[in-house]
C-alpha cells in the first residue's frame, strides 16, 4: 500500500538530535498524499537545519501545496548515525510530514544549492530505495528532478536526474506538475510493491560501474517507453533540461567537442524567472522549526537579482535583472510572519541589501513598528561603500552581535578587476560607522586566488586588516574583527568561467603567506578555507558527465555531506579521481585548474541563463584591463542581455515613495481588529484530561475562598497584550519592563506528549519563547545588547519521555488576566503541548528550578517483558545503597549514583506499571533512565524499551509526599524504611468530604498545604 506511515519512534528518540527527524513543526501541514493527483517530496541533500534555512526550499514547499491537486512534503539528508540504524533495520528514507517513503511519491524534486550535496543526493536516492540511474527507472519510479544554482551546470548529475529545472521554479514547478499528472492519469496509477523492504544498497551492486559508463557517453536509453514518453513531453516545458536528449562528444585531447541536441528543436534551454518579486507568492504562516536552525529567523527576500556586475560572483549572473519588492508589501510580509511564528529577528535576503532603494526607510519603518517587540533585523553582508553610519544604527537599534562586510579584495587594482567599485577609504569609514554605532564584532570576507593576483595583493588583505584594527581599537577598546578568507572557484555564467583556479599546493602557499603576517593573539582572527574541499567544488562546479563517474565513486567509498568539516575526506575523492582517470584520462585537479579556451565548448553550453557569452567576454576582457563597468542603477546598460525590456527588466524602488506608501499600511495595520471571540475554547480543543480538570477546578474554588480578602480582585482585569500595545509601549497602564516596581509574573503548566517528546529542554526554551510573542504577552525583557524575555523554567524534561508537569514562570510587564492569558497561549502551542493551566500573582516567586524538588514517574514495561518486577523492587528495598555509574565524557567524569539517596519511592501498581519518585536538583540525582535500567536491568524511553512519562511534580523540602493524594482526599499514614524525606516506601490516604471545608488555607493536616504553596496553583 502506497504511502503507509513507518513506525520511526524508536529511530527518532535514539538519533543524536531527534528534532531533525520528527517533524509537526508550529505551522507546519501535510494534506491527504492518497487524495492528491500528484504528490512531491521536496529534498534537500544536506540535514535539516541546513535545508530549512533555505528560503527557496520553503518557498517552494509553499507553493506546490497551493495548488489544491498537488501534496508536497519534506525530506532531508540524514547524519551518519540516522542512516546506520535506518541501513541495519532496513527502514527506507521517509517524508517528513506523513512518515511515508520517498519511493511512494510522485517526484522527487532535489533543491542542489551547493556541490559539497552531490554525494549526499546518492546517499538519498540510495536510502528511499530508488534506482540510482535515471535510464533504470521504469513507471513505477519517482520522477527525479534537480534544481537551484547548481542545475546550471547539470552534467555532472546528468546520469541520475531524469530532468532539471533551470532558473527560478515558482511557475515552473506547477507546470512541470500539470506534465507529470497528466501523463500518470494516462499510464496508471503506480504499483503496490513493497518499496520498504525491496532495495538493496546500490554500493553493493557490481554492474552499475558499466551502466555509468552507458549514461555518461550518451548511449544508454530510457529501458520503460512509457517513462521516455514523460521525459520527451518534459522537455517541451520552458526551462526544462532532460539529459538524456543530450549526447557529448569528445576530441581526441578528451576536450568536450559538443553537446548534441537528440531531440529536432531542442537546442536550447533558457531558464525561467519571475518579471515582478511582488507577485511570487509568499507562505502567510511559514513553518517554524523545533531546532535551532543555521539561519534562525523569519526570512523575507527584499530583492532577487542584483545591480552591480562583480565579476566572480554567479549567483549575481544567474539571478539577472535586479527585482526589488515594494517596500509596503515587505512590512506587510514581516507584519504577518511574525505574528505567525513569534521569530525574533527577521533576516532581509539580497545578494546586496544596501543596493536596495528604500532600505534605510525600510528599516527605520520596521523598527518603528517592532523595536517594542525588541525583534530584531539581519542583512546578508554589505558592500563597504553602501555601509552608512544611518545604516549600522539602524540594524543595531535591538540587537548588536556581528557585523558582515565583503571587501572581496584588498587593492585598488585586483577591485576593478573583480568590478567591485569600492575603495579603501570605503571600507575604513564603514567599519568606523559600524564601531561607532555601538557594534563590537565585524566579519571581513576576502578571497584568494582571483584572476591576476600577485603576492602583494594577498599581503594587502593582512596589511588593510590591521589598519581596521587599529582604528576599531581607537572606537571601541574591546573592538574584535575576524577576517574570513575564501579560495575563488570559477563557476559557470560568469566572466572567469574560462579562467584557471589555483592549485591546492598553491592555496596552502598563500594561506602561509598570509598566516605569517596576522598577528598570533588578541581581537584580530584569520580564518580560512581549506584548499582540500575547494579543489574538489571547483572540480564539480565546471566539470562535464565524466564527472558523474568520480561522484559515483566517492559515494561508494563512503563519502557524503562534504559541506562539514568532520565528513569531509579528500583521501576518498583522490582514489575517485583516480578511477576517473583511469576511466577517462581525466582528473578532478585537472578539470579545476585549467584554463579554459574561449572558444572551447562548455559543459552548459546548451543552457541559456539569461546573460549572454558575448557580454561573459566582454567583462573578462575588461577584467584584465582593470576597467570598471558601471551598475545598473547608473542609468547605463551594459548590455549583458538579462533583460527584455517589455516585462522582465530592473524594477527599483524609491525612498521616498516607500516612506510614503508605509504610513497607510501601518495605520491599516494598527487598526486590524486582534479579537480573539467566537473561537474555540482551547482547552476544550486540546482535550484536557480530568487530572487537569480536577486542577482546575481546585484552583478556581481557592481563588473565590481568597476573593474577599483580595482587593485587587474586584477592579476590572486588564487583557493581554495586543499589536498596537506592542507598537505603542507607553500605553501599558503606565508600567513598562523598564519600571523596576514590575513584579507580575505568571506560572505557566503545561505538559509534552507524542511527537513532543522528541523535543528538548532548550528547544522547548525557544518553542515557549515564541509562542509566548505569537500570544501577545507583554513579556518583560532584559536590558543589554541582547534582551531577552524573563523566563524561568522547571527542571528540564528528558527527550523520549512524555510529562504532564512542566512549568514556565513569566515576568510580565503589567498585570493580566489569567483566562485571558490562557486562551491565547493555547492557540499558539503544538498539538503534542497541551496547557494545563496559567496563574498570575503580584512578586517574585521562587522559581520552578529552585522549588520543585523531586517528580513523579510511571514506567509502563512492554508485554512479555520477562522481568519479575516484584522481586527486583523487594532487593532494592533489601540494600542500604544501589549504586549505578553514569559514564563520562569529554567534559565530565565518570560519576557513582545511589539510587537509594536519589529515590524517594518505589512502586509496582500492576503487571507491567512502576511508579516512582525521583529527587529533583541537587546532586543525588538519577536520571529516570538510570532509574529503570540500574533496577530492572533493560532500556527506557527509546521508543523501543520501557515507556516512561512524567506524572507529577513536588514542590518544597517539607511534607513533599503530601502531593500524592488527589483533590477529596487526605493522608492518615506513611510507611518509611528511612526518615522523611529521604525514602517513603508507601502512603495510607482515605477520602474526605467532596468539597474542601471552608478553613482549607489554614488546614494543618494533610490537605492542600504544602511549604507554603499550593502545587495546583503553580
Amino acid at each position: 500500500m502506497r504511502f503507509q506511515r513507518l513506525d520511526l519512534d524508536a529511530l527518532i528518540l535514539a538519533s543524536q538530535k531527534p528534532t531533525r527527524y520528527v517533524g509537526g513543526e508550529v505551522n507546519s501541514r501535510s494534506k491527504p498524499l492518497n487524495e492528491a493527483r500528484l504528490t512531491w517530496a521536496l529534498c534537500f541533500p544536506e540535514t535539516y537545519e541546513v535545508g530549512m534555512s533555505n528560503v527557496g526550499f520553503r518557498l517552494l514547499h509553499f507553493v506546490l501545496n497551493e495548488q489544491p491537486s498537488i501534496a508536497c512534503e519534506r525530506a532531508f539528508m540524514p547524519w551518519p548515525d540516522m542512516i546506520e540504524r535506518m541501513r541495519t533495520r532496513r527502514v527506507p528514507l521517509w517524508s517528513l510530514e506523513s512518515r511515508a517513503p520517498l519511493a511512494d511519491f510522485d517526484v522527487l524534486g532535489f533543491s542542489l544549492q551547493f556541490e559539497a550535496g552531490y554525494t549526499s543526493v546518492l546517499e538519498m536516492l540510495d536510502l528511499a530505495g530508488v534506482p540510482l540511474f535515471a535510464c533504470e527507472r521504469t513507471v513505477d519510479d519517482p520522477v527525479v528532478i534537480g534544481g537551484g544554482p547548481c542545475a546550471y551546470n547539470p552534467e555532472p548529475l546528468a546520469p541520475f536526474f531524469d530532468a532539471f529545472s533551470i532558473g527560478e521554479g515558482e511557475r515552473q514547478l506547477v507546470e512541470i506538475s500539470q506534465v507529470v499528472a497528466a501523463w500518470r492519469d494516462e499510464v496508471g496509477q503506480r504499483g503496490d510493491r513493497d518499496r520498504a523492504r525491496e532495495p538493496r544498497s546500490a554500493r553493493e551492486r557490481s554492474d552499475l560501474g558499466e551502466v555509468l559508463e552507458l549514461a555518461i557517453s550518451g548511449q544508454s536509453d530510457v529501458k520503460d517507453e512509457r517513462r521516455a514518453e514523460l521525459l520527451e513531453r518534459l522537455s517541451r516545458v520552458p526551462g526544462v533540461y532532460v539529459p538524456s536528449l543530450f549526447r557529448p562528444r569528445w576530441d581526441a585531447r578528451g576536450r568536450l567537442e559538443e553537446m548534441a541536441p537528440l531531440r529536432a528543436g531542442y537546442e536550447r534551454v533558457t531558464r525561467s524567472a519571475m518579471s515582478d518579486l511582488d507577485e511570487v507568492p509568499q507562505p502567510s504562516r511559514p513553518i517554524v522549526p523545533f531546532m535551532q536552525t543555521i539561519h534562525d529567523r523569519l526570512p523575507i527576500e527584499i530583492q532577487r537579482g542584483c545591480v552591480r556586475g562583480c565579476r566572480f560572483c554567479q549567483a549575481g549572473m544567474l539571478t539577472r535583472p535586479s527585482r526589488q519588492r515594494s517596500p509596503d508589501r515587505v512590512l506587510r510580509l514581516a507584519t504577518e510572519g511574525l505574528k505567525a511564528t513569534g521569530y525574533e529577528e527577521v533576516g532581509f535576503l539580497s545578494l546586496s541589501a544596501g543596493d536596495y532603494g528604500c532600505i534605510n526607510a525600510l528599516l527605520e519603518s520596521f523598527f518603528d513598528r517592532f523595536a517594542p517587540e525588541r525583534v530584531a533585523i539581519s542583512l546578508p553582508s554589505l558592500r563597504t561603500e553602501t555601509m552608512t553610519e544611518k545604516l549600522a544604527e539602524q540594524i543595531g537599534r535591538v540587537k548588536k552581535s556581528g557585523f558582515t562586510i565583503a571587501p572581496e579584495a584588498a587593492t585598488d587594482r585586483l577591485r576593478r578587476v573583480i568590478n567591485k567599485g569600492n575603495s579603501e577609504e570605503n571600507l575604513l569609514k564603514a567599519i568606523e560607522s559600524t564601531f561607532r554605532s555601538g557594534w563590537s564584532l565585524i566579519k571581513l570576507y576576502f578571497m584568494i586566488g582571483l584572476p591576476t593576483e600577485t603576492d602583494e595583493d594577498v599581503a594587502a588583505i593582512a596589511e588593510l586588516a590591521k589598519r581596521a584594527y587599529r582604528l576599531s581599537r581607537g572606537i571601541r577598546s574591546g573592538a574584535q574583527i575576524n577576517v574570513a578568507v575564501s579560495t575563488f572557484i570559477p563557476k559557470p555564467f560568469t566572466p572567469f568561467q574560462w579562467d584557471a583556479m589555483i592549485s591546492r599546493e598553491e592555496t596552502f602557499r598563500r594561506h602561509d603567506l598570509l598566516r605569517d603576517r596576522f598577528p598570533k593573539k588578541g581581537g584580530l582572527i584569520l580564518r580560512y578555507h581549506e584548499g582540500q574541499s575547494s579543489l574538489v567544488e571547483g572540480a564539480l562546479a565546471r566539470g562535464d558527465r565524466r564527472v558523474a563517474r568520480a561522484v559515483f565513486e566517492a559515494w561508494r567509498e563512503g563519502q557524503i555531506l562534504d559541506g562539514w568539516s568532520e565528513h569531509f575526506d579528500f583521501t576518498r575523492w583522490t582514489r575517485a579521481s583516480q578511477v576517473l582517470q583511469a576511466r577517462h584520462g581525466v582528473q578532478l585537479g585537472d578539470i579545476a585548474t585549467r584554463e579554459r579556451d574561449l572558444d572551447e565548448c562548455l559543459p552548459w553550453s546548451r543552457i541559456d541563463c539569461g546573460v549572454s557569452e558575448a557580454f561573459l567576454r566582454r567583462e573578462r576582457d575588461k577584467s584584465r584591463a582593470e576597467e570598471l563597468t558601471p551598475t545598473c542603477a547608473s542609468g547605463q546598460c551594459a548590455g549583458c542581455g538579462a533583460c527584455d525590456f517589455k516585462t522582465l527588466q530592473n524594477r527599483l524602488k524609491a525612498d521616498e515613495a516607500a516612506r510614503d506608501g508605509w504610513q497607510g499600511d501601518k495605520r491599516q495595520a494598527e487598526e486590524a481588529p486582534a479579537s480573539t471571540a467566537n473561537q474555540t475554547d482551547p482547552r476544550q480543543a486540546k482535550g484536557c484530561g480530568p487530572l487537569v480538570a480536577g486542577i482546575r477546578g481546585l484552583v478556581d474554588r481557592m481563588k473565590a475562598l481568597v476573593a474577599h480578602s483580595d482587593s485587587a480582585a474586584t477592579e476590572e482585569a486588564p487583557g493581554i497584550e495586543t499589536a498596537a500595545d506592542a507598537a505603542n509601549p507607553s500605553d501599558r497602564n503606565g508600567t513598562t519592563d523598564e519600571d523596576p516596581g514590575a513584579q507580575h509574573w505568571a506560572r505557566i503548566s503545561y505538559g509534552k506528549e507524542g511527537r513532543a517528546i522528541a523535543v528538548s529542554h532548550l528547544e522547548t526554551i525557544t518553542l515557549f519563547t515564541r509562542a509566548l510573542r505569537r500570544a501577545g504577552w507583554p513579556v518583560a525583557f532584559t536590558r543589554g545588547f541582547h534582551p531577552k524575555p524573563r523566563l524561568s523554567f522547571s527542571p528540564a524534561c528528558p527527550v523520549g519521555i512524555e510529562s504532564n508537569c512542566e512549568y514556565i514562570d513569566v515576568q510580565l510587564s503589567r498585570a493580566c488576566d489569567d483566562d485571558a492569558l490562557f486562551e491565547s497561549l493555547a492557540r499558539e502551542l503544538p498539538d503534542n503541548f497541551p496547557l494545563n493551566d496559567v496563574s498570575t500573582q503580584v512578586g517574585k516567586q521562587k522559581a520552578p528550578s529552585e522549588a520543585i524538588t523531586a517528580f513523579g514517574f510511571d514506567a509502563i514495561f512492554p508485554r512479555g517483558h520477562g522481568i519479575d518486577l516484584a522481586a527486583a523492587i523487594a532487593d532494592f528495598e533489601a540494600r542500604d545503597t544501589f549504586v549505578i555509574q553514569r559514564p563520562g565524557s569529554r567534559v565530565k567524569p565518570a560519576r557513582d549514583i545511589d539510587l537509594k539517596a536519589a529515590l524517594l519511592s518505589l512502586e509496582l501498581n500492576g503487571q507491567n506499571h512502576v511508579s516512582f519518585t525521583l529527587r529533583a536538583g541537587n546532586k543525588a540525582s538519577a536520571k529516570p533512565v538510570e532509574v529503570i535500567e540500574g533496577i530492572f536491568g533493560v532500556k527506557a524511553a527509546t521508543g523501543e524499551g520501557v515507556a516512561l512519562s512524567k506524572s507529577a511534580a513536588f514542590w518544597g523540602d517539607v511534607g513533599w509526599w503530601e502531593w500524592f493524594v488527589e483533590p477529596g482526599q487526605r493522608i492518615i499514614g506513611i510507611e518509611s524504611d528511612r526518615e522523611a524525606p529521604t525514602y517513603v516506601s508507601s502512603l495510607i490516604v482515605e477520602d474526605e468530604l467532596d468539597a474542601l471545608p471552608d478553613d482549607v488555607l489554614d488546614d494543618g493536616g494533610g490537605g492542600v498545604q504544602g511549604d507554603g504553596e499550593d502545587p495546583a496553583t503553580s
